[in-house]
């Protein structure tokens, strides 16, 4: 049986960046030829400065662009070495933008005619920008919610896909075997949910997608590793997170019970952020953000985490980046956006020894759960349904073997999780049928 483990890392706490932002931020972007962090979003301004949307961390100060934009910014990325910005905005000061726009070292321009409706991803690849959003043309082509640009004209892509959610169509383009991919909330012909793969400009499902919206996706290990707020990959059950391996889709067992909104890698460490819920506190006490052990797979939090959701990560050398909805980020406070040294993130203990049987399962009426090394006193086992909700806890065990029985419950899929000192020693799923 697969075994996770958890720690809650204190070594280090988050640090402010100056006064903070007066607003969310949706998307942080690094330069990696200066190392400046982009952050797009619906603040005004950072304590006296104005930023109006987007602006620039240089190490030590906040720094404008130009006048900004009249509304949020959704996306930023560096393509053909200028900064380009999407969103929900239709003006820089005076300047008509159209919901795209590109700066070109002093002001915000126009991009070939911009996009008919909000942008909200945008992804640099072979030579190529694509954006993604709820639009339907992009200049003078119709694009049906993802478009790409080459430089100087706007291109379609035959997609077919039909939107499920008019505000939220295609938030995440992402590549995987150098194919591009999309993600959000829309049906292809009805076979491929929420996720593809445009090969050669045609569309391929991935199975069956997911059952709900995509956030972000990031290819790693020949892997593509996939957030959002499904509970169901192809066949498999897995909250919030999945992976692709390029023939079937996977599991990613960890404590996620809510909305998975983003990730980055930081030294072997994937980094994961959300909204308040997105962890279960009975394994992690960190809000909002938790951390994944690429080598010893092992969970941890990141502090206490913040008081509210984290929509944006990055990272500069071995520092971590976070920024979203939240005013306090550990015990500092922090206006939506704070940064921490990730060598906080090492792994303090790995348990490697540990061996977890349950049986049987699927089970109907009770099943045991044995753990075969020491003995750990004051133990507790909870499980959860698959919306993350708490539905039986066993506490005080102080032997290697736990009954447990169905009482209530119906039949259907469940999360368990096995913690001694509020320290997760192993996770699991179980069956009821």
């Amino acid at each position: 049986s697969a075994v996770l483990f958890t720690l809650t890392i204190y070594s280090q706490n988050w640090t402010s960046l100056g006064q903070g932002l007066n607003g969310w931020v949706s998307t942080l972007f690094v330069d990696t030829s200066t190392n400046f962090l982009y952050a797009g979003g619906g603040f005004d301004s950072s304590g006296p400065i104005k930023l109006n949307g987007v602006g620039f961390w240089d190490g030590v100060n906040w720094n404008p662009l130009g006048a900004g934009f009249n509304n949020v910014v959704s996306a930023l990325v560096i393509y053909n070495g200028e900064l380009f910005a999407t969103g929900n905005f239709t003006h820089s000061d005076t300047s008509a933008l159209n919901f795209i726009a590109k700066w070109n070292g002093t002001k915000w321009v126009n991009v070939g005619g911009g996009l008919n409706g909000n942008g909200l991803a945008l992804f640099s690849f072979n030579g190529n920008l694509y954006a993604g959003g709820n639009f339907t043309s992009a200049g003078n082509q119709p694009c049906k919610y993802i478009a790409k640009w080459d430089g100087a004209n706007w291109h379609p892509l035959d997609t077919n896909i039909v939107s499920t959610n008019s505000a939220y169509t295609l938030m995440s383009i992402g590549a995987f075997q150098n194919e591009l991919v999309i993600g959000g909330n829309f049906i292809a012909e009805g076979t491929a949910n929420n996720i593809s793969i445009l090969s050669n400009g045609i569309r391929q499902p991935l199975s069956s997608g997911l059952n709900s919206w995509v956030t972000s996706m990031r290819e790693l290990n020949n892997e593509l590793i996939v957030t959002g707020f499904f509970n169901r990959a192809g066949p498999e059950w897995t909250i919030c997170i999945a992976k692709w391996n390029g023939n079937s889709w996977l599991p990613f067992p960890g404590p996620m019970s809510s909305l998975v909104e983003c990730n980055t890698i930081i030294n072997n460490n994937l980094v994961f952020g959300g909204y308040s819920n997105s962890f279960l506190n009975g394994s992690i006490s960190s809000h909002c953000i938790a951390n994944y052990n690429l080598t010893n797979q092992n969970w941890s939090g990141i502090t206490t985490g913040m008081t509210n959701s984290v929509h944006g990560l990055a990272t500069i050398g071995n520092t971590l980046y976070a920024a979203g909805s939240f005013d306090s980020a550990g015990t500092i406070s922090a206006k939506n956006i704070a940064k921490i040294d990730a060598t906080s993130l090492s792994v303090e203990s790995t348990l490697s020894d540990l061996t977890v049987q349950l049986f049987p399962n699927p089970f109907t009426h009770n099943s045991i759960l044995k753990f075969s090394n020491t003995t750990r006193d004051n133990c507790t086992l909870t499980i959860f349904d698959t919306q993350g909700r708490l539905v039986q806890t066993i506490t005080n065990i102080t032997t290697d073997r736990i009954e447990i029985d169905r009482n209530n419950l119906t039949n259907g899929l469940y999360f368990f999780q096995l913690v001694t000192d509020k320290k997760n020693i192993a996770t699991g799923k179980l069956t009821i049928e």
